[in-house]
Formats: C-alpha cells, sequence, structure tokens
C-alpha cells in the first residue's frame, strides 16, 4: 500500500492559491500557538542550540507567532521571514521581530532571501508540498551558513509527512555531512475537517498522531550540496 494514500501535495503553481485561503485572516491565523503545549516543547527542543545564533531565516514563517517564542530564547540580531501567504506576511510584519519579510514559495526561497543564516527553520510546511524533500534540500542548500543549525518540524499522519519521507529527510542530511543534535517523536493527535469551502482539494479529514523534531548542524567546510562521492 503506499504510504502516502490520504496525504495531500499542492503543485507550486496550487501553493499561493492555498495558503491565501489558509490565511484568510491577519487577526485569526489558522493556527493557535503560544497556547498549544507542543509548540513550547518544540522550542525547547531547539533552545540548547540557541546560544551563538545570531542571524535566523524563518521559512514558512505564518504569522511569526513560533518564532516570537523561539525569539524569547535566543539573540538575534536579524531574522528573515519567508512565505508566500500576504495575510500571514502582514501578520508577521506585526510582530516588530523580523528585519526583512520575503514573499515566496520554499523552492525560491534560496535565491529571493540570497543570504546565508546561523539558523534556518522550517516549519510545519512540507506535508502541503508536491516535492517537500527537493524545497527542503534547496533550502538547506541556499541558506545554511557553515556550522549552520537546521530546525525541522513535521506533523505526521493522515495529510502530514510519511515515515518514508521523514527518512528521506535524515540521509538527505546525512548525504550533506550534517550532524543529527536532535531526533524527537512528540505524542499529538487531532483530528478535523478543512471545509470544503475554503480550500477545495485540501477538504476533507486531516489526522495528526505525532509530530517529528529534527535538528542538525553544517559542517564547518558547508558551501552547499551533498558531499562528492
Amino acid at each position: 500500500m503506499d504510504d502516502r494514500v490520504g496525504v495531500y501535495r499542492t503543485d507550486r503553481k496550487d501553493a499561493e492559491r492555498t495558503f491565501n485561503a489558509l490565511w484568510s485572516s491577519v487577526e485569526r491565523p489558522p493556527w493557535e500557538v503560544r497556547q498549544v503545549s507542543i509548540e513550547h516543547d518544540k522550542v525547547a527542543i531547539l533552545a540548547p542550540y540557541l546560544a551563538s545564533v545570531r542571524t535566523a531565516c524563518d521559512c514558512a514563517c505564518g504569522g511569526g507567532d513560533f518564532l516570537d517564542l523561539v525569539a524569547e530564547r535566543a539573540r538575534f540580531t536579524e531574522v528573515v521571514g519567508v512565505d508566500i501567504a500576504d495575510n500571514a506576511l502582514a501578520r508577521a510584519e506585526k510582530t516588530g521581530r523580523y528585519a526583512r519579510l520575503v514573499r515566496a514559495r520554499l523552492d525560491e526561497a534560496a535565491d529571493k532571501v540570497a543570504q546565508r543564516f546561523d539558523l534556518v527553520m522550517v516549519g510545519e510546511v512540507l506535508p502541503y508540498l508536491e516535492d517537500p524533500l527537493g524545497d527542503f534540500a534547496s533550502v538547506v542548500d541556499g541558506l545554511t551558513a557553515p556550522r549552520g543549525i537546521v530546525f525541522l518540524a513535521v506533523a505526521m499522519g493522515r495529510k502530514g509527512l510519511t515515515e518514508r519521507e521523514v527518512e528521506g529527510a535524515r540521509a538527505l542530511m546525512r548525504d550533506r555531512g550534517f550532524a543529527s543534535l536532535e531526533d524527537r517523536r512528540l505524542e499529538y493527535y487531532a483530528l478535523g475537517v478543512v471545509p470544503r469551502r475554503r480550500l477545495g482539494p485540501l477538504s476533507s479529514l486531516w489526522v495528526q498522531t505525532h509530530k517529528t523534531v529534527l535538528v542538525w548542524r553544517a559542517p564547518s567546510a558547508w558551501v552547499g550540496g551533498p558531499r562528492a562521492a
């Protein structure tokens, strides 16, 4: 049985419509972050690696709500946010946390941002993407500084990332010589139905069974891309 059955993927042409539909309001985000304990658990996993971080790129930043929690534990001098949803970027601007906000899909982020960072955060966006590992690789290769930290959090389950894809992310980072710092499973069960009138092809039952949180460190000689065989 194909373990991707039930997992929705947006093609790149559809991504803008999908995420703008999710972010239908600046004031009412599709996810409440600060009130959800697992979001604080994710921050606690990342926190031990923040001491030397000064610059960060928040990929799929949404409204900046998760970054707001991380920033309370960090000493950032510059944060760049990337998202495709207009209302998400408008909400993120209101936080005052970002030096720059860039409207881009994940596969465009490296070219549009044109900078490398001590910390690259990839929020829970990969399950929505047509080519989650390819888009993740482009972010890692194009945005991570030498010795930089990469933080990846993904929802697992129906309409989440598959175990096969998470193992693909691990292999991708091994091929690039990244050191694994954290690889955690956070128990979390949630289900719901997305109304058809809001999201069209995203409609139907979604189930999250747990979240996977991974943290890596780039090699000191990192220049982007897999190591030569």
